[in-house]
């Protein structure tokens, strides 16, 4: 602090002026500024280095794990923070009216859907279809074809009459409506767990669980 009377800081408190105590406070106030400004400084910069090897170590895993591109994965800490696991980030459930908050599906009554078998069978980390890999369901319509009276499929892609993708409500058909009774056989799920199925197999599995749950009710 320029102009700040160092010898000021040995005099003993009672001794010093309302001036010099002014004074002293402003120098000591500034010295504090200073140091929290360097202490986040010095966090900012230990955690790019910290973050940095996570990522390199997250790349090695995707690399090992043969996965095509990143799966969205985070870092979940237990209540005390003691402790923690990396499991795949879902973000295709739907979210409950008016809370905010994702609510699980009914998984043992309606109609099946993409969302039902996530929750039943664990979380998807890629749909596939055509050979190429999709993070999410939304990206995976864009990339679809509708089919043609001859059942091939034309140029024109799912997301132009899938409700989920456009901007009226309830304008044409549901995701999983599309993916399940149009692409069934066409789209195949990798689990995070690497098991694989295709749309067509989860959904006679969930039948058959239905079915057996049923039976020993």
């Amino acid at each position: 602090m320029a102009g700040f009377d160092s010898t000021l800081l040995a005099k003993p408190i009672q001794e010093l002026t309302p001036q010099e105590l002014a004074s002293v406070n402003s120098y000591l106030s500034e010295i504090q500024n200073a140091v929290t400004a360097r202490q986040t400084e010095l966090k900012k910069t230990l955690e790019s280095e910290e973050f940095g090897k996570i990522l390199k170590q997250y790349k090695a895993s995707m690399l090992a794990m043969s996965w095509a591109k990143f799966p969205k994965v985070g870092i979940f800490p237990n209540a005390d923070g003691s402790d923690a696991e990396v499991k795949y980030i879902s973000t295709e459930a739907k979210k409950g009216k008016g809370t905010g908050k994702r609510s699980a599906p009914d998984v043992n009554s309606g109609d099946i859907t993409i969302n039902k078998i996530i929750t039943t069978m664990g979380a998807v980390a890629m749909f596939e279809t055509g050979g190429k890999q999709y993070e999410g369901q939304k990206e995976l319509i864009h990339a679809l074809m509708q089919p043609g009276p001859d059942g091939k499929p034309t140029t024109t892609p799912e997301s132009e009459r899938c409700w989920d993708t456009t901007t009226s409500p309830k304008h044409g058909i549901s995701l999983s409506d599309l993916v399940i009774k149009y692409h069934g056989d066409e789209v195949k799920l990798i689990f995070a767990d690497k098991t694989e199925m295709t749309v067509t197999e989860a959904v006679a599995k969930m039948k058959a669980g239905r079915a057996a749950a049923a039976a020993a009710a």
